[in-house]
């Protein structure tokens, strides 16, 4: 009897000390969760609204209006100016104080009074063409060296006592996209063991973009998370400053090079680079170039990067795979003026991954089958630093259920249908039946259709359309209302504390407002304010289960 018992005791005993042994497996993480602090530059003067209006508008090459253009084109000449006026008097150079570098902004050049009386004969020729216009949103230096804007007249988009509400401009029709192509290629999973990891995000000035650290080959980088693209490039020791010219701006730069700072280019550009943290391929002892790969992303404004491909291990917020990175050979001056952006991070589809002849992954879709689940959530707050989590949805961070919606991932986008809003408490109303609107972490505004940004501003005290800035501006101390927008069958909310975006220039009563109109037919955009007011997962899908997005109101 004693020896039975005895035997069974050292049998437990024995199991025991087999469970609580390390794991052998080489490579594998343990089921946890943990996150990477990152602290924004002091450096970076706020964004405005204006600008990031026209990102938003060129990153999906929607036409951008002819106000907002100027309005764009008249904050860079004014930068310029200021800038210029700064190195005259021997003022160090101060490229983040002024927003980035503008000689890079500006292609090195200023308009010529033949290329303005250009823009001015087609425009009083009545308009451009088709053709014309999408090449001029294609990098033609009239998106950026236009006509000067001029102080264009204020129209109140609330109803006052003397007079009727008026109704916003019907933005000019425009091509939906067109489809992506499918995916092609394939990627390394990197862990056989279930994984989740969690990495924080630091807001910029005004919340206008949110940086995290990532590990490529073992270097720390910050970048941009960016749910509205599928591309992993990033900053890098190939890149030289001679080799940043931008395609087809070569002869523009010729005509109006007396104008611009005398052999400042190559000075400028490496400076540019520089101010970036660069990711070395050659310090890495797990990079592997891939002969063959290429990539170009190329957007409305002329911007864009492109280079040669290779693989590596990025982790991020102890997660691991290995995947795809992008090496920028060449990156024109938009993609330069912000030196804690090193690059960006796609978490939307590889349907529009932009590598050549063979589509890469995604960090998310590479490193999906490790997760403990197949979700990424983003927890990106106002004023606060926020995080991204991977493989997990901490129910602590968020009040109430999540509420969930599939996405129709056709165009490589988190898409869904958006045609209805509500203002504060009030009774849901119809927009544009059947439009579509996507999530975007990498656009900073609330892009959303007419109806429902004139419904919404028609509620809002002192609201107008100022053509000065090309969108919708309120009075900074307004009092705003929540905002209600349909997530497919569901009601999302914005807070009023959100739809105040920025002042339109230092000292102004005047701010832009956190949602503007893109034109009819096209997507909407719903970026960082959305996400201020709202903690969201985007589940990757598995098995039967299709892709879809929840969300749910901050904790």
């Amino acid at each position: 009897m004693h020896s039975s018992l005895y035997l069974a005791l050292t049998l437990c005993v024995a199991a025991l000390s087999a469970l609580a042994a390390p794991s052998s497996k080489s490579g594998g993480l343990q089921k946890r969760s943990f996150l990477v602090k990152r602290v924004a530059s002091p450096r970076l003067k706020p964004r405005d609204g204006v600008e990031e209006m026209a990102k938003a508008f060129n990153k999906y090459s929607i036409p951008v209006p002819r106000d907002l253009k100027n309005a764009v084109e008249k904050r860079q000449l004014k930068k310029r100016q200021l800038a210029m006026a700064a190195e005259a008097k021997g003022a160090p150079q101060r490229r983040n104080a002024m927003g980035g570098d503008q000689d890079v902004r500006l292609g090195l050049a200023a308009a010529s009074m033949s290329q303005r009386r250009s823009l001015q004969s087609r425009q009083q020729s009545g308009g451009e063409t088709t053709n014309q216009r999408r090449d001029t949103m294609g990098g033609d230096q009239d998106v950026r060296l236009g006509l000067a804007a001029s102080m264009g007249q204020r129209r109140s988009l609330h109803p006052r006592q003397d007079q009727e509400p008026a109704e916003a401009e019907p933005p000019a029709e425009a091509e939906p996209p067109a489809a992506a192509e499918t995916p092609a290629g394939d990627q390394v999973q990197a862990e056989d063991e279930k994984q989740n990891g969690s990495v924080k995000a630091t807001p910029e000035n005004n919340d206008a973009e949110y940086l995290a650290p990532v590990k490529i080959g073992g270097q720390e980088i910050a970048l941009d998370f960016d749910t509205g693209s599928s591309d992993l490039w990033v900053f890098n020791t190939e890149l030289k400053g001679q080799q940043q010219q931008a395609p087809g701006l070569q002869a523009k730069q010729k005509a109006t090079q007396q104008e611009a700072q005398q052999g400042a280019q190559q000075g400028q550009l490496q400076k540019a680079i520089d101010s970036h943290t660069l990711y070395n391929p050659q310090k890495s002892d797990t990079f592997k170039e891939v002969p063959g790969l290429q990539f170009q992303i190329s957007y409305g404004d002329g911007s864009g990067a492109r280079g040669t491909v290779g693989m590596d291990i990025v982790e991020v917020g102890g997660v691991k795979t290995e995947q795809a990175v992008q090496l920028a050979t060449s990156v024109t001056g938009s993609f330069l003026q912000d030196s804690n952006n090193n690059g960006l991070m796609g978490l939307a589809f590889s349907k529009i991954n932009t590598v050549t002849p063979d589509k890469q992954k995604t960090f998310f879709e590479s490193v999906m089958p490790s997760l403990q689940e197949p979700v990424f959530t983003a927890d990106l707050r106002r004023n606060a630093t926020g995080a991204y989590e991977f493989g997990n949805i901490d129910q602590s961070k968020f009040k109430g259920d999540m509420v969930f919606t599939p996405v129709n991932t056709t165009m490589g986008f988190w898409q869904f249908t958006s045609d209805k809003f509500a203002v504060g408490d009030g009774q849901p109303q119809q927009s544009t039946a059947g439009a579509q609107a996507i999530a975007d972490t990498g656009t900073t505004l609330i892009l959303a259709d007419s109806k429902m940004v004139q419904g919404y501003y028609s509620q809002v005290e002192g609201a107008e359309m100022d053509n000065s800035v090309g969108g919708i501006t309120i009075p900074c101390d307004a009092k705003l209302p929540d905002l209600m927008l349909a997530v497919g069958d569901n009601m999302a909310r914005v807070g009023g504390d959100d739809m105040n975006f920025a002042p339109i220039e230092d000292g102004s009563t005047r701010c832009f407002g956190g949602m503007q109109a893109v034109p009819a037919g096209r997507m909407g955009i719903y970026g960082d304010i959305f996400f201020k007011s709202n903690f969201v997962a985007f589940k990757g899908g598995s098995g039967s289960e299709a892709p879809s997005l929840g969300f749910a109101q901050h904790a």
